[in-house]
């Protein structure tokens, strides 16, 4: 549909609408309307037969003269008197006992007629919402609506002063004030999203930010497992935080792990994952890299993985796991798809100078060693941090994103003044 077809459909819809309410209110009023013939000839008779002996001018049985009630637009100015007759009807209280009872069709007629004309009567009466306060949008809100609107996620709210609040709320119109200082920022903040929306966001300098994740409480075992999380993201090895990324552009993303493997096992793989998609994943082998010498252990404390990838604008969940963590282990742990590296057993083999205390001194501590090595958990192996640098080769001009929402919102303000004219 071309552009002159799209106001021009929009404009005869406005005027459709337009004609349905210029007609509706009269139809509505048609609807709702009782004639008061029906009073004259059902309920007045009713209550001059079975009401006006006791509830008259001068006996006023209750304190209530229903004499008074000779025409069907009493209801309304004395609708406290007629809501007392038709709680009486319907509890079947009027007439007192010891008098005949009416018809009970002409009861249900005149108790139809109350209720119906209570509903018209309600109907008619114009809606008072009482006063309501122009509300602003708090700091949260506006953040959200720019994002939302134009595709923009600066943020331009977190420079705002501090909402006030009021019963542990900070959305509340009567409380949320608008200070010279607030509306300077808002013309800031204008400009701001305005020349990201055009042009897109300002050319950022590359800063690196370090972050840690709680994490669970990592129980040392040494039985491997076979059904499990082959991911790695639900192990509480794995590391999770939120960030968001200022501006498109490529980022290192930095794990730093700890712990350790056990002595024998085969290199394991860190997976970096945005937003639960697994977009990188590198091998590492303890045994290439820098370490003390450790006959018990494959120490992993200061070994670091990097990474480099594209991140879009915004806030995203990344994560950092070891797939497969039970695999890969030395065969006699018996876990899924053991190490294929073999190794000799280590040899207790010492100088024949030595005298026999300080042979017997080794073989104990050689024994304690072999111990320490057959007792090596396999599911300490950890990343313990995350380090966050960028951007680079930051995206120059606005997001197809906000393109696209920026080019709907000027659609719609096309429309709304398209429907302003023809109102006019």
């Amino acid at each position: 549909m071309t552009r002159k077809n799209l106001l021009r459909a929009v404009a005869l819809a406005g005027l459709s609408l337009l004609l349905c309410l210029a007609f509706a209110p009269s139809r509505w009023r048609a609807q709702g309307a009782q004639s008061p013939a029906e009073f004259d000839r059902s309920v007045q008779p009713f209550l001059a037969r079975t009401c006006y002996q006791c509830h008259n001018a001068e006996l006023k049985s209750g304190g209530l003269n229903l004499e008074s009630l000779r025409t069907a637009a009493s209801i309304i100015p004395s609708r406290d008197i007629w809501e007392r007759v038709l709680r009486k009807l319907r509890a079947g209280e009027m007439p007192p006992k010891g008098v005949p009872r009416p018809n009970p069709e002409e009861l249900k007629t005149v108790i139809s007629w109350i209720e119906g004309e209570f509903e018209r009567a309600d109907r008619l009466v114009r809606p008072d919402p009482g006063r309501v306060t122009v509300r602003r949008l708090n700091r949260a809100e506006y953040n959200n609506t720019v994002r939302d609107l134009l595709g923009v996620d600066v943020r331009p709210a977190d420079n705002f002063p501090q909402d006030d609040s009021g019963y542990g709320f900070d959305n509340i119109g009567d409380v949320l004030s608008l200070s010279p200082v607030l509306m300077e920022k808002y013309l800031a903040a204008a400009e701001r999203v305005a020349r990201a929306a055009v042009f897109g966001p300002e050319q950022m300098k590359p800063t690196m930010v370090k972050l840690r994740s709680s994490g669970q409480r990592i129980i040392p075992s040494r039985t491997p497992l076979f059904d499990y999380d082959s991911t790695g993201l639900t192990l509480p090895n794995a590391i999770h935080v939120t960030y968001r990324f200022p501006v498109d552009g490529e980022y290192i993303l930095r794990v730093f792990l700890g712990g350790s493997r056990p002595v024998g096992s085969e290199p394991f793989f860190v997976a970096l994952w945005i937003d639960g998609h697994q977009v990188q994943s590198i091998e590492l082998d303890p045994t290439k890299t820098a370490a003390f010498d450790d006959e018990e252990k494959q120490d992993l404390g200061g070994k670091v993985q990097e990474f480099r990838t594209k991140i879009t604008a915004g806030e995203h969940w990344v994560a950092a796991s070891i797939p497969r963590l039970y695999e890969g282990l030395p065969a006699r742990y018996q876990g899924p798809n053991p190490s294929r590296i073999t190794s000799p057993p280590p040899q207790f083999k010492p100088p024949a100078t030595l005298p026999p205390a300080q042979i017997q001194e080794r073989r104990k501590r050689f024994d304690e060693r072999i111990a320490a090595i057959e007792k090596a958990p396999v599911n300490d192996a950890r990343l313990s941090s995350l380090e966050i640098g960028g951007p680079y080769n930051q995206a120059k001009g606005p997001s197809v994103e906000s393109l696209r929402r920026s080019t709907r919102v000027a659609i719609s303000m096309d429309v709304t003044r398209l429907g302003a004219r023809i109102r006019s």
